[in-house]
């Protein structure tokens, strides 16, 4: 048993040769061998060639996706074996002494031998005309045959080839069937006329008889009257076509003006029927061997595809994700089945399909594939031309789609103002100024603030690390035993911290020991709006938005900000209903932030569960700068104020009070202030 690589097509080998394009679930014949096995195979995956070599040397040659074959006339030794290189090139290695590598590689010419490949049989067949484009081909066996329990030798595998008559005509068989009412007939093939048969009657000028048809049951005997020329022995198994009526087979040759035949159409014969010269013909399609050949057909089908599906076969599928495929294929042949589909694992995708024709006369099939059945996994989807011939460079496309997370999905946000990469490493705030800063230099091991106060910071996440520099704010016990280096966990500078541009850039919070500068913005922050785009490779970035509802954390255990969602669909709200976490859960078109405390936050934002094979997280900084002053020293400054105004008030007055209650006209005292030399006296008299 072999599986092709990355498909659902499975051969099953050894005497017999069978084929399953999904998976094992149905099985067709490919061909049988008699005293003969398979013992290996060999597969070309540039052209989706299969080759089967046998104990006795023998090599057949088919296509992934067809149902036909070729044998191939390589002569090999013993000491010889085939390669398939990346080019579909095969070649023939056999040992040679003469040589330095001690090998000799012969190419095949697979072209050649495929045209040379005769499958025909040594059976006569019966000439019958549907119309002067489509005929159809009798098998017919012999009594001792049919009482021996022969099998047809018309089958599938015929289907496409070409059955070429040696006097010349040409036919392309495109159905066979292998029952037949008529114990005399045990096949029928079907073929369009590729050029006319030649008749034998023109050269030997038989058909200027008369002929008279006698029915004697399943026999019939065909007698020629007032004959010029009579029939030969060589007429045996040949067949008298009679336009507009049955055929005939001649089994036996009586004399040269009478012999016995069989109908291929007995319902459309009577008893006693004459012909008039000229209305019949005799044409050469016996046993003998030569007389007539079924070889390979030449390609007649043409294919674009527009997605790459032949040279990119691969694909990653996300959950509820679509894509779409859209094949041509330009054909010389009318009414052929041109494409056929194969889905290896149905229960994995949801494919629509829609095969049409344009005006020019070609097939277009467009695939709709999507997965929404929540199910990891892989599956092949095979298009097929069943009719292509062997000859054709594409004969089939195996696209494979894995139902996973697609490498390079991913949730980004930008800040609102676009900032350079350069920006980033080497900004400095103090050369743009405080007040138009748009990044915020982050102190050497700096951490945020806590609940229990900003120069009390409990976070474990150090940013701008560096060990061999004290801890920013690190007064008390509470912090001192709180915070732990990720990056630069043992190391004793920061230039062994190992940090590199990608580290710096990110927003990671395992990178946080390398993150020197944040997005900065100035106090207050009401309804901030984020911007979330959903990146996939090779694609421009989209906004993101419902299925792909988020949660929003911060990661330093701070409170004081609150998220809000701007637009409610009905589809989230009827999720938030069901959801365990549905407080937390934002609708990512619209979602904005408010931020009520001061310096750095530290925001991942998640999307559920259930919409997308992929862990999608996205973390970002955000600095709130020019705060109001902090707690508590905002309401000390506001009661060492309050107290002073409210003494000085009191002061001035009981003084107010105490000089209009006691009108004191004659001073008591006097106040002299001495001058500085230079300067007047100034003298204060009450």
């Amino acid at each position: 048993m072999f599986m092709y690589p990355s498909t659902y097509s499975l051969y099953v080998f050894g005497s017999q040769v069978w084929y399953s394009s999904d998976g094992g679930i149905s099985f067709q014949l490919l061909f049988k061998l008699k005293y003969d096995y398979v013992e290996k195979i060999l597969t070309c995956p540039y052209n989706q060639a299969v080759i089967f070599v046998t104990i006795r040397q023998s090599v057949y040659y088919t296509r992934l996706g067809l149902s036909r074959y070729a044998l191939l006339s390589i002569p090999r030794g013993t000491m010889s074996t085939l390669y398939c290189d990346h080019l579909g090139i095969l070649t023939n290695i056999k040992v040679n002494g003469k040589s330095v590598t001690r090998l000799k590689g012969e190419i095949i010419d697979l072209q050649t031998l495929i045209q040379d490949d005769d499958a025909g049989f040594s059976r006569p067949l019966a000439l019958q005309f549907l119309t002067d484009k489509k005929v159809m081909f009798f098998e017919h066996i012999s009594w001792i045959e049919h009482e021996a329990g022969s099998k047809p030798l018309f089958s599938d595998v015929h289907v496409g080839k070409m059955l070429i008559l040696k006097l010349g005509g040409g036919a392309e068989i495109t159905e066979v069937y292998q029952e037949h009412s008529k114990s005399q007939f045990l096949a029928v093939a079907i073929a369009n006329i590729l050029w006319s048969f030649y008749a034998e009657p023109f050269r030997r000028r038989l058909f200027l008889n008369k002929l008279l048809i006698v029915k004697r049951g399943k026999i019939y005997h065909l007698e020629l009257l007032d004959a010029d020329y009579g029939f030969e022995a060589d007429d045996f198994e040949n067949t008298l076509v009679v336009p507009g009526y049955s055929s005939f087979l001649i089994f036996r040759v009586n004399s040269s003006n009478l012999v016995l035949a069989y109908a291929t159409m007995p319902m459309l014969t009577s008893y006693y029927t004459l012909i008039e010269e000229g209305k019949w013909f005799l044409y050469d399609f016996s046993s003998r061997n030569g007389t007539w050949s079924i070889y390979e057909n030449l390609c007649s089908t043409w294919t674009e595809d527009s997605n790459n599906a032949y040279l990119n076969p691969f694909i990653h599928l996300d959950l509820n994700d679509t894509l779409n495929f859209h094949f041509k294929i330009s054909s010389t042949r009318t009414g052929a089945q041109v494409f056929k589909v194969t889905i290896g694992n149905p229960h994995l995708l949801q494919i629509e399909s829609e095969s049409k024709w344009d005006e020019s006369g070609v097939s277009i099939l467009d695939l709709v594939i999507t997965s929404n059945f929540n199910q990891r996994g892989y599956t092949t989807i095979l298009v097929t031309i069943p009719e292509a011939s062997l000859l054709c460079p594409i004969t089939s496309f195996a696209i494979i789609v894995q139902c996973s997370c697609p490498a390079g999905k991913m949730i980004v946000y930008e800040t609102p103002t676009f900032i350079k990469k350069e920006d980033w490493l080497h900004y400095n705030e103090k050369n743009e100024g405080h007040e138009k800063a748009i990044l915020k230099n982050l102190p050497v091991n700096y951490r945020p603030p806590s609940i229990l106060g900003i120069n009390l910071p409990v976070s474990e996440n150090f940013y701008n690390a560096d060990p061999s520099k004290p801890k920013f704010r690190n007064f008390y016990e509470l912090s001192k035993k709180t915070g732990h280096y990720k990056q630069c966990e043992n190391k004793k500078s920061r230039k062994e911290c190992g940090c590199t541009e990608a580290m710096k850039l990110s927003s990671l919070i395992q990178y946080s020991d390398c993150r020197e500068k944040v997005y900065r913005v100035t106090y207050p922050v009401k309804d901030f709006l984020l911007k979330l785009y959903l990146k996939k490779s090779n694609q421009v970035l989209q906004q993101l938005s419902a299925p792909y509802f988020v949660l929003i954390s911060e990661l330093n255990n701070r409170t004081n900000w609150e998220a809000t969602s701007t637009k409610i669909n009905p589809s989230f709200d009827k999720l938030r209903k069901y959801f365990v976490m549905s407080t937390d859960m934002h609708n990512p078109d619209g979602l904005s932030i408010s931020l009520f405390g001061s310096e750095l936050y530290h925001f991942r934002i998640t999307v559920i569960s259930g919409v997308s094979f992929c862990n999608l997280v996205e973390e970002f900084q955000i600095y709130v700068d020019d705060p109001p002053m902090a707690y508590p020293f905002h309401y000390l400054v506001s009661m060492i104020t309050a107290i002073g105004l409210g003494a000085f008030i009191m002061f001035y007055f009981i003084l107010q009070h105490y000089w209009s209650k006691f009108n004191i006209k004659s001073p008591c005292w006097k106040l002299k202030i001495h001058p500085l030399p230079g300067s007047k006296l100034i003298k204060f008299n009450k």
